[in-house]
């Protein structure tokens, strides 16, 4: 059942303040979605059935399950939804892929994959529709550079990072 993340809080706060919970549940599995996001799957004891909610992460709700010691799993994805091999790719600069993103350019550019690395850095694979060539490029971000691909039209996503 699918529940909002209003919800799941109040099931951490009854299970923290008032243990045994009327809710009775038997652990926490965390599936990271992207930046700054995962889906909670509470597996109940007291039936077969388990709560699904979509929320922040990492934020104050793993704070609340560290606090109601419900036993709790972190999974990281299984495989790369991305793969790219180091002889497939390019290093280019960043004045390059803002060229790139000119008019001419963009409409030849299939998509553009953000990697974040750290707190202000991203690697960022361009892929082209008439070649299988790949470029990458590290730049800033969070940043004005997806606005900038953004503008230009380009389908672009942000992927969590692989631990």
């Amino acid at each position: 059942m699918s529940i909002d993340a209003t919800s799941l809080r109040a099931l951490l706060k009854c299970a923290r303040d008032t243990p045994p919970c009327d809710h009775h549940v038997r652990d926490i599995r965390i599936e990271p979605l992207g930046r700054n996001a995962a889906r909670y799957i509470l597996h109940r004891t007291d039936t077969a059935t388990s709560d699904e909610a979509d929320a922040e992460f990492p934020g104050h709700i793993v704070d609340e399950i560290h606090a109601s010691k419900i036993p709790v799993t972190i999974v990281p994805p299984v495989e790369d939804p991305w793969p790219i091999t180091a002889r497939e790719m390019q290093e280019i600069d960043l004045d390059t892929l803002r060229h790139d993103l000119t008019i001419d350019q963009a409409l030849e550019i299939e998509a553009i994959h953000i990697e974040p690395l750290d707190h202000d850095a991203a690697r960022y694979v361009i892929t082209w529709k008439t070649s299988n060539r790949r470029n990458v490029v590290t730049a800033p971000f969070p940043g004005t550079l997806t606005d900038e691909i953004y503008a230009a039209n380009v389908p672009y996503g942000v992927r969590a990072p692989l631990e």
